[in-house]
């Protein structure tokens, strides 16, 4: 009966199929995880090497994309978890067992052990017990002595078969208990193992996504350099244009002051050159000068400053405490009471609107009443 207890917590077949058992179940899925681990490092080494060698940004895009995708590792993960849960609750329920299974063999051994190595004083006292009061008669005859303790011999010849066997069997199952935790602890960690792959899979996509998103951040940062010259070019001739269209524009004005557009080309080209490649050169240093930029921003800053504290505008405005925060305090206020007045209008006209409709039921009913009063005094008594 024990043996066939303990031997239904060691027969774990799987409720699916009865071939095969839950270990290896277990140890085909942390196989296939294993392998699932490998293709995708393989397939993620592939992709990587294919973007930096590809030329074509939307395919290089598509398998970036594909490595930004982590759903294949989050099922495999939430797989070798789910393996891992079980795998605890089998080596709980092992360790329970096994705990069970040393109490049961220090009772069987201490129920056991002393007629092993007391037998023959056991026999002895069942051979008194058996016997009784006969003990002289069987002293006179002699025969039915040998009997009983021939009878005594081979029962305890059978309890030691019985109790060794008991033993040995125990032994056996010891053993098998402790093969089966160590094959469960095993594969525990195997399935640590292959989280710890997976996680490390896991960081390097995230890794290898990161450098595929660097790439293409500077893939951006070129395009947008290569659009910035050409934004640049374009500036520089409407720099260069601009001026000289303006003054052939101004020149090609057919009024009084120029003569009644009677000028010659090479006066006309004296006054417009010299202003139009002022303009451009000033445009020019204004553009490509950092420090002339600095200088006049340091003028005007210093002008500006001396100016409003010269005047005191700067003290009226410490005074009034005039800043973006004041302002948004006071625009948000004017507002809002703006609205609750617009609010608080509109509910008084309806308030009026409704006060107006109860006046009128009320005459209505009235003049209905007196309408009731006065046909009621018009019929004289009596009449139906």
């Amino acid at each position: 009966m024990f043996s066939g207890v303990f031997r239904s917590y060691q027969d774990c077949r799987s409720p699916a199929s009865n071939d095969g058992s839950v270990c290896e179940c277990d140890w085909e899925c942390h196989e296939r995880s294993n392998y699932r681990v490998r293709a995708f490092l393989g397939d993620g080494s592939a992709s990587v090497k294919y973007i930096y060698k590809s030329k074509d940004p939307v395919d290089a895009e598509d398998k970036a994309k594909s490595l930004l995708d982590i759903n294949p590792e989050g099922r495999l993960l939430r797989e070798i978890k789910d393996i891992l849960d079980e795998l605890h609750i089998m080596i709980n329920i092992k360790k329970q067992q096994h705990r069970a299974f040393k109490q049961f063999r220090k009772h069987v051994e201490y129920m056991i052990a002393p007629p092993l190595s007391l037998a023959k004083e056991i026999g002895t006292a069942r051979q008194k017990k058996i016997t009784g009061d006969s003990d002289i008669e069987d002293d006179d005859s002699g025969t039915p002595g040998k009997a009983i303790k021939r009878i005594d011999s081979l029962e305890r010849d059978k309890m030691e078969k019985s109790a060794k066997w008991t033993l040995e069997f125990a032994h056996d199952l010891a053993a098998d208990l402790d093969d089966r935790v160590a094959d469960l602890n095993n594969l525990r960690e195997s399935a640590e193992h292959t989280e710890k792959a997976l996680n490390e899979l896991l960081g390097l996509k995230q890794q290898r996504a990161s450098v595929v998103q660097a790439r293409k951040s500077v893939q951006q940062t070129e395009e947008t350099l290569r659009k910035g010259r050409s934004i640049m070019l374009f500036t520089i001739i409407i720099i260069i244009f601009q001026p000289l269209s303006f003054g052939a524009t101004v020149f090609g004005m057919n009024s009084y002051e120029f003569e009644g557009g009677k000028w010659s080309f090479r006066r006309e080209i004296t006054y417009i050159l010299p202003i139009s490649v002022g303009i451009i050169l000033t445009s020019f240093i204004l553009a490509f000068s950092p420090f002339t930029r600095s200088l006049l921003f340091l003028l005007f800053s210093v002008s500006w400053t001396w100016l409003v504290t010269s005047t005191r505008i700067y003290n009226l405005w410490i005074q009034f405490k005039i800043d973006s925060q004041h302002l948004t305090k006071v625009r948000k206020d004017t507002v809002r009471k703006w609205k609750e007045s617009a609010r608080a209008e509109k509910q008084e006209r309806n308030e009026a609107k409704q006060k107006a409709k109860d006046k009128k039921r009320m005459e209505v009913l009235r003049s209905e009443e007196e309408q009731k009063q006065r046909g009621n005094e018009s019929v004289p008594p009596g009449t139906v």
